[in-house]
C-alpha cells in the first residue's frame, strides 16, 4: 500500500516531467526554506548553504525528465544536500591555507629536534592560533577529526 509521501512523489516527479515549471516552482517554494535551514545546520555558513540548496535545484531541474526517486521527494532533497554539504567540506580541505596548515603540522612532527631546530615554538604556536583563526568552526572540528 503506498502512503500519501509516495503518491506525492510520483504526482511531483510526473509534473516535473510534463509540466516542469509548474511542478518546479511548487518544489522549490515548498522545500527551499527547510534545505536551506539544515544545510546551514551543517555548514554553519549562510553563502554555502545558499549555494547548495541553490545547486540542489539547478541539479533536480536539469535531471527532470530522468527522475527515479525511491523514496519520498523530502527525503531525496534532504539526502541530496546532505551529500552537497559533505562535499563541500572535502573542497574545503583541499584549500591551500588548509594545506599549507597540514604541511606546518606535518613537518612539526618529523622529529623533535629537528623541529625545535626548525620552528622557534613560540612563533609556531602563534601561526598554528592565526590559522585556526581563519578556519570556521566546521573547518576546526574536522581538522581536530583528522589529527
Amino acid at each position: 500500500m503506498k502512503n500519501a509521501n509516495d503518491t506525492e512523489t510520483i504526482q511531483i516527479v510526473s509534473e516535473l516531467k510534463n509540466n516542469p515549471e509548474k511542478a518546479y516552482t511548487l518544489l522549490y517554494t515548498q522545500y527551499a526554506s527547510l534545505l536551506y535551514g539544515f544545510a546551514f545546520n551543517l555548514t554553519k555558513s549562510e553563502s554555502i548553504s545558499e549555494d547548495i540548496v541553490q545547486e540542489a535545484f539547478i541539479k533536480i531541474w536539469i535531471n527532470r525528465k530522468d527522475l527515479h526517486i525511491e523514496t519520498s521527494i523530502k527525503s531525496y532533497l534532504f539526502k541530496m544536500v546532505q551529500n552537497m554539504c559533505i562535499d563541500s567540506f572535502r573542497r574545503q580541505i583541499n584549500k591551500p591555507e588548509i594545506i599549507g596548515y597540514l604541511e606546518i603540522i606535518q613537518d612539526s612532527q618529523i622529529s623533535s629536534t629537528e623541529s625545535c631546530s626548525m620552528f622557534d615554538m613560540d612563533e609556531f604556536e602563534e601561526r598554528l592560533k592565526e590559522a585556526k583563526k581563519k578556519l570556521t568552526q566546521q573547518q576546526r572540528l574536522i581538522f581536530v577529526l583528522i589529527k
